[in-house]
């Protein structure tokens, strides 16, 4: 329900979001999972 206005407020952080996913996606998945699998 705001996946428009959220990526329209990106605008700036579109470089961040492309190389942070990868890190984000490392982090979420890490403390989510219990910080040790950081890979997919």
């Amino acid at each position: 329900m705001g996946d428009g206005e959220r990526r329209r407020r990106r605008r700036g952080v579109d470089r961040r979001a492309m190389a942070g996913a990868r890190v984000w996606g490392r982090m979420r998945s890490g403390r989510e999972e219990g910080r040790g699998r950081g890979k997919s």
